[in-house]
């Protein structure tokens, strides 16, 4: 067989630095197998962040009147540290022991102390979602069933080794326990009882609606004032302060 016969040319050689390499060869319509590709554009960041409207919900269940007592705060706080740690569901028990370390009551009414917490959290969400979540299951028949459990939008509701039920927060709780209570990087609840090394100047997130926020900016704004100041004086003039 023949050889063929190309025509001489003359080639310049130099090296691409790796990142303009991808978007030269893509320019040229050649292959870039092995070389790295021109990263996409990044999406822009958003400008401001609402809660969806289950955890919304949420928050009215959790912030209307009357407050969470302290004991309730407390449970919500000893969920929230066990899902930031990325612990599994806790039991009754469990976290009445630690309730103990938090709060002042009898160790033994501390399961019923959860019990009444979480029949109350029940009961807040039943008034205030829009939709009830689900849950399915089988009746005493095999049959199937399907329940309406309100507390499943903050709670999971799972079964033990024993078969004893345990709770850890929803995604949609997390985040709404968090703005409900203002938690700070501690898990720590702003109603709270402070520890010695808090930092009473420490910025948190409490959720309100736009229209709260909106009165508090025009207090503070007539005022001349800062936001924090505002609900200061608000909060004086109520006589809470």
């Amino acid at each position: 067989m023949p050889k063929r016969s190309f025509p001489p040319f003359l080639a310049f050689i130099y090296p691409v630095p790796d990142d303009d390499a991808g978007p030269f060869i893509a320019s040229h319509g050649l292959p870039s197998v092995g070389l790295p590709l021109p990263d996409a554009p990044l999406a822009p960041p958003a400008i401001g962040t609402s809660l969806t409207k289950v955890q919304g919900e949420i928050v009215v269940a959790l912030t209307k009147s009357p407050p969470l007592n302290e004991r309730q705060v407390a449970v919500l706080e000893i969920y929230c540290n066990a899902y930031s740690h990325g612990e599994p569901a806790l039991s009754i028990e469990m976290v009445g022991t630690r309730l103990e370390d938090k709060v002042a009551i009898d160790p033994a009414r501390a399961a019923a102390y959860v019990k009444g917490a979480l029949r109350s959290f029940g009961k807040r969400l039943f008034a205030a979602l829009s939709k009830l979540p689900v849950q399915i299951g089988k009746d005493a028949m095999g049959g199937g069933v399907a329940d309406e459990i309100p507390l499943l939008a903050l709670l999971s509701i799972e079964k033990g080794p024993t078969g004893e039920t345990r709770h850890k927060l929803t995604a949609d709780g997390a985040a709404a326990v968090a703005a409900a209570l203002a938690l700070n990087a501690k898990g720590e609840a702003a109603s709270s009882p402070p520890a010695g090394t808090d930092d009473p100047n420490e910025i948190v997130t409490l959720a309100m609606t736009r229209l709260a926020a909106a009165l508090i900016m025009r207090v503070a704004k007539s005022k001349g004032i800062g936001v924090d100041e505002a609900v200061k004086l608000m909060t004086a003039l109520a006589g809470a302060g």
